[in-house]
């Protein structure tokens, strides 16, 4: 007896998603297993220290296995940074962007490529890394040439089985793997975090903060998704000339950031992070009615910077304000927390604004298509008809291209309609963390404070 089509997809889709389970119990498990040569506690001390900068950012990416120094520790970021750097690559060397337009069987190369260049990166990561912890006192009970060999082959053979595992996820898995196993990584550190959470808002220290950092990170990466998105995928931007319109606002946050760390020893923080908000908040606003298909490069260029000074008022006095009122053993607890929930605050932005824009672009097709049964709709595919039969076309071919023409307007058009949306909701939402903005704890301008860089 044959099975139903119906069971033979979901026992296909069950099959996906215990392979997705399994592949990241493997990846959680391998984040546990050290590498050996290291002592475990000063290693943790090291960590202690160093966590608010750029060492726990990496640490929260990995899942905690940098600070465990795991065969897991360098992750997966060397095939990211592979992966912008073959992006880039292909966008600037012709024989690359050809091998980018030869179909699968050029992408393929550029994949084995991208792999070759994780190796190359791992490989130099790792050995730095290995230099690095000999140098620290204590840290390696046996420095030597076998320590490096030892922590180069563990940590380059942990980094290509990440890769490895996180294809075998987007082929036999759920979903795209490399991004799973970021997300994995991130949400192993989730309980801790929210325990300190809870636990720091219990006690009224650290609760408005850490939600404007979600919002901050929310927005600013839902917004840098938007522009480019836009203009390559509605009015044929290239992506160089979509980076050079964001290139445009990441130069005046350079100069705006030093005039804002002289106002932050004058007024107080919470005064200068609500006026970021509402500047962020009439700049979506603009945006919102400002972009159609008809938008000029000056035009977006111009709404990007608008969007981005207002930010600049932001990230400074909200490190400043994270730390009001807190005891000086919380700071390097704060630090961490800022540090994640702006970065949770990235990946939760940019995943719902692509959801979003989707969804919302495919209720505005349906709304659009109500419109095709008027009169004024056929008269125009008639009259389109008519210009394309006299350039030369049969009666049957033009009145397909005016259909196919329109239809393609409508998508575009409710594309925009969608994009409109997304700009007037990050508008309301920063308007929202504007009134929040007061609810902080005044600090004493220009007595100083001690923010951590991250």
């Amino acid at each position: 007896m044959a099975k139903a089509p119906g069971n033979a997809k979901y026992g296909d889709l069950s099959k996906r998603l215990w392979f997705l389970l399994g592949a990241l119990v493997v990846y959680r498990i391998g984040a546990h297993i050290p590498v050996p040569g290291i002592d475990p506690v000063v290693l943790a001390d090291l960590f202690k220290q160093q966590k608010n900068g750029i060492l726990g950012m990496f640490n929260m990416f990995s899942g905690g296995a940098l600070s465990r120094f795991t065969i897991f520790a360098l992750g997966i970021m060397p095939y990211i940074s592979s992966s912008i750097i073959m992006q880039l690559a292909t966008i600037a060397v012709p024989q690359l962007e050809q091998l980018k337009k030869e179909g699968d069987a050029g992408r393929r190369k550029i994949t084995q490529y991208t792999r070759y260049g994780t190796l190359f990166l791992a490989l130099f990561q790792a050995f730095g890394i290995a230099v690095a912890l000999e140098s620290q006192k204590g840290l390696v009970p046996d420095p030597g040439m076998m320590f490096r060999l030892t922590t180069v082959t563990t940590l380059v053979t942990g980094t290509m089985f990440l890769m490895w595992l996180g294809e075998q996820i987007t082929e036999r898995g759920l979903g795209n793997g490399i991004s799973l196993i970021i997300f994995a990584g991130i949400a192993a550190g989730l309980p801790r975090a929210i325990g300190s959470t809870l636990e720091m808002a219990r006690t009224g220290a650290f609760s408005i903060p850490l939600v404007l950092f979600l919002m901050l990170g929310a927005a600013l990466f839902s917004s840098t998704v938007l522009m480019p998105q836009l203009l390559q995928t509605l009015m044929g931007y290239t992506a160089q000339k979509a980076g050079n319109v964001l290139s445009a606002g990441a130069l005046v946050v350079l100069v705006v950031l030093p005039m804002v760390g002289k106002l932050s020893t004058r007024f107080q923080a919470r005064h200068i992070i609500a006026f970021g908000w509402l500047g962020l908040a009439i700049a979506m606003y603009i945006s919102s009615k400002q972009i159609d298909l008809l938008m000029s490069f000056r035009s977006a260029t111009f709404l990007r910077v608008w969007q981005y000074i207002p930010v600049a008022f932001l990230f400074v006095p909200l490190t400043l304000a994270g730390y009001v009122g807190l005891a000086p053993e919380k700071t390097n607890a704060a630090a961490g927390l800022m540090n994640f929930f702006r970065n949770m605050g990235q990946s939760v932005g940019t995943s719902a604004v692509t959801t979003l824009i989707a969804r919302r672009s495919q209720y505005h097709q349906s709304v659009l298509a109500e419109y095709t049964a008027s009169g004024r709709f056929h008269s125009s595919i008639a009259a389109l008809a008519i210009r394309l039969t006299r350039s030369g076309l049969s009666a049957h071919a033009a009145q397909q291209q005016a259909l196919g023409r329109l239809y393609a307007m409508v998508q575009a058009q409710a594309g925009v309609l969608s994009y409109v949306d997304m700009y007037w909701l990050l508008a309301m939402g920063s308007a929202i963390m504007f009134v929040a903005s007061f609810l902080l704890k005044r600090n004493e301008p220009g007595k100083g404070a001690k923010v951590s860089v991250h």
